[in-house]
Formats: C-alpha cells, sequence, structure tokens
C-alpha cells in the first residue's frame, strides 16, 4: 500500500460569527483564495495533476450549498476537469475530508489531492435554515439530538469537573493563544483574506475595504448557556480552517515535483424537541445535537432544563 503525504497547509484567520471582518465573505469565495494559496506553495504541481477536491462542511446548505465543493474549485484556479465532492461529518467534516484524500492516494486510486473544510456561522445558522428531526427520534429517543452545550453539562456532572476547574483551563489556554497570536506563531500558515463592504447611508453609497489578516488577540469562549461550562466552549466562528487544506502526495519524489413525515408529524416532532430543551427531560451524555434552549439547573448523574 502506497504512503501519503502532507506536502503544504494553509488556512484563512479566523472570525467572529455576524460580527467580525469575515462576516460578509462567501464560504466559498474565502476557500477559493486558500486553494489558490495552497498552489503558490507548493510550485512544483502542475494544477491539472490535481485528481481531487474534497471539502468537508457542517451545514452544507444556502451558501455553501449546490455542492459547494466544486465551486470553490471553478473559482480558484484548479482546472474545470479536476472534479470535487462536499461531504458532511459535523464538527469532524474538515479532518475526514483529508481522511478521505489519504486514503483514496493509499490504495491507488489518485495521486494527487486536496483535503480541507470550511463554514461560514454568519451565512448559515446553526441548525440550518430548517430543523426537522426526525418523528421516531424526537419522540422516543430525543437524547440523539442533544445540543452540545446540554452534553458539555452532563459531561462535567459525568466526571466532576468543577466549574473552578473548568475557568482554570479556559484562562491558560486563552492567555496561551494571546500569545501565540501575538508572536506571530500561526503566521507562516495564514493567508489574508481581503474584504470589501458596500454600504448605503442617506442614499449615498459607502464603500469599506480591508484586509483580515489574523486574529489580534484572544478573547474569551462562551457557549451563552449555564453557569456551567459557558467559559470553556468555543463560541461561533468563520474560517476555512488551516490544516484542512492538504496537498497529499506519495512520498518518494526528491526532485520537489508532486506526483504524487406531513406537518402534523412535523409539529408533534418539534414539540417532543421543546420538551427536551424547556420542560425538564433529562438529556444523556452522549447525544448530539437539538434545537435552542437554555438549561438552568443540574441533578447528580444527569440534567434537568430549566425554562428560558
Amino acid at each position: 500500500m502506497k504512503e501519503a503525504v502532507i506536502v503544504s497547509v494553509v488556512r484563512t484567520p479566523v472570525g467572529k460569527a455576524k460580527r467580525g471582518g469575515l462576516a460578509t465573505v462567501r464560504p466559498d469565495e474565502m476557500a477559493a483564495v486558500t486553494v489558490n494559496a495552497l498552489l503558490d506553495r507548493t510550485p512544483g504541481l502542475d494544477p491539472a495533476e490535481v485528481d481531487d477536491l474534497v471539502v468537508g462542511c457542517a451545514f452544507p446548505e444556502g451558501e455553501q450549498g449546490m455542492n459547494m465543493a466544486r465551486m470553490i474549485g471553478l473559482r480558484s484556479r484548479l482546472p474545470q476537469s479536476v472534479p470535487a465532492e462536499t461531504i458532511n461529518r459535523y464538527c469532524s467534516s474538515g479532518v475526514q475530508s483529508i481522511a478521505h484524500v489519504a486514503h483514496r492516494i493509499m490504495t491507488g486510486e489518485i495521486e494527487v489531492g486536496i483535503g480541507g473544510g470550511v463554514e461560514s456561522m454568519s451565512m448559515v445558522p446553526m441548525m440550518g435554515y430548517k430543523f426537522s428531526p426526525n418523528p421516531h427520534f424526537a419522540q422516543d429517543l430525543p437524547r440523539y439530538y442533544t445540543n452540545m452545550g446540554l452534553t458539555a453539562e452532563n459531561v462535567s456532572v459525568k466526571y466532576g469537573v468543577s466549574r473552578e476547574d473548568q475557568d482554570a483551563f479556559a484562562l491558560q489556554s486563552n492567555l496561551k493563544a494571546a500569545k501565540a497570536v501575538e508572536s506571530g506563531l500561526f503566521d507562516p500558515e495564514l493567508v489574508p483574506i481581503d474584504v470589501e463592504i458596500v454600504e448605503y447611508v442617506d442614499g449615498k453609497e459607502s464603500t469599506r475595504k480591508f484586509t483580515v489578516a489574523r486574529r489580534r488577540s484572544a478573547r474569551r469562549l462562551d457557549f451563552g448557556g449555564t453557569r456551567q461550562t459557558e467559559t470553556c466552549l468555543q463560541g461561533r466562528r468563520d474560517r476555512h480552517r488551516g490544516q484542512l487544506l492538504p496537498n497529499v502526495r506519495r512520498r518518494g519524489d526528491d526532485d520537489g515535483h508532486v506526483r504524487g413525515e406531513g406537518r402534523a408529524a412535523r409539529t408533534q416532532a418539534a414539540g417532543a424537541v421543546r420538551h427536551l430543551c424547556r420542560g425538564g427531560r433529562r438529556a444523556r451524555t452522549d447525544g448530539h445535537r437539538t434545537g435552542g434552549g437554555r438549561p438552568e439547573s443540574v441533578e447528580a448523574g444527569g440534567l434537568v432544563a430549566g425554562r428560558n
């Protein structure tokens, strides 16, 4: 079996959702810039030699729909002949794309591929535009839709992780992040994104142009939820992530050249999920995601959600 190796890695800066510098940038445009930067950093590679482009996305709809990976390829300098696919494995979508490309190389299907992940939580909301849970699971197994905030609460209770311990960890994490950012540690892997915003004030057009090169400092990360875990969970972001766009090839080339149901049912289901969030039904630690709702109390061995 062949060996797959990562040749080059790039990423965009991280922008705060809704209000950050990348909030107006389409994810496909952001990713296309990244692909081009990747090609620039691999001068020995002819773009026509890329056999596949795989892009992971947690909510591939709206601006992230229509096989976004193909749109990214067409907006980049990759030739039209390079195929592309969009995959979804929620938070690990980007990592899965890299594994996807690597596996194809190892089995001999392709020699060169690009894998990555992109997400705009400014343009596509968490849970997407239409949350429509399966009626069976929503009625009988609502824990399958437990969101990440409730899951974090359950984990903190099950494993005895105190708020004080979480705060201490969060503080150290933010201090390390701030030091890394200010020292330029991440600069070599970053590609700047040029942003242009056209606004109309009193009937007059006003244009703002700026470049998002890197995050200026670390900030408080919060879920906006309970008192137990809010400081230790990440905020929503826009980005095309760094290690998620590598070139992958075979080892051994030394010349620098890369070779290698109805409305009633839906209403009932949604009602069941709302009951999970607001009416006091227990949620388990191994659930996935559900709609909104902020829990307010925790019991030993499980979580009871309070009213919003």
